[in-house]
């Protein structure tokens, strides 16, 4: 589902950076987790994550920069999607791929923990024209969300900040289906200072 607003949340400057390369090879970074994540109810405590937008709990190690329009038996299993597309970091100092869990009451165990993989200051290919800022943050519940911040191209014809080239979905664990907010188009499209919900449904 849509949340009224986007909470875009930069964690460049407190999360933990995988890369900031401005290479567009890319690579997976496998991240060990000190408090595991609920992914379709099951607990996960290493999570596979490419610099092209997209993240597994399945061990892989081929970036794979191509995005998948629709569910398939190919790795990477269960792709966690926000904005899958070929991409590299920014030159910007803040640029990067970052992730960080957070405890807001500083509590363990009371149901407000989350988890943040966050790509900040990206750009489509090499191409300067583009800042691409988006995240999934993993609650303690099981939800999952993608959070958009600033999607935007210094061309007035570019279309990619807009997810004319990317996949932004949740795949099942076993690739036989998927839940889309936009498949390799303008309309939805993906938009700026936006964010959808996944809702962990036992």
């Amino acid at each position: 589902s849509a949340l009224p607003a986007g909470g875009f949340q930069p964690i460049a400057a407190t999360g933990t950076l995988l890369t900031a390369s401005t290479s567009t090879t890319g690579a997976v970074f496998p991240v060990a987790l000190p408090q595991p994540i609920r992914y379709y109810g099951d607990d996960v405590s290493t999570l596979y994550v490419s610099q092209h937008g997209w993240m597994s709990t399945t061990a892989i190690t081929a970036p794979t920069s191509t995005n998948r329009t629709e569910p398939s038996s190919t790795a990477p299993m269960g792709s966690i999607a926000p904005f899958w597309d070929l991409m590299s970091a920014g030159a910007a100092m803040t640029t990067g791929l970052f992730w960080q869990q957070l405890d807001p009451d500083g509590l363990p165990a009371t149901g407000d923990e989350v988890t943040i993989v966050s790509w900040e200051a990206f750009r489509s290919s090499t191409s300067t024209l583009y800042n691409l800022n988006f995240q999934t943050k993993f609650f303690a519940n099981g939800d999952i969300e993608y959070h958009y911040g600033t999607m935007s191209s210094t061309s007035t014809t570019a279309t990619v900040h807009q997810g004319s080239s990317a996949t932004s979905w949740l795949e099942s664990r076993d690739n036989l289906a998927a839940l889309a907010i936009n498949v390799s188009s303008v309309s939805p499209g993906i938009q700026p200072n936006t964010a959808f919900r996944f809702t962990y449904t036992p």
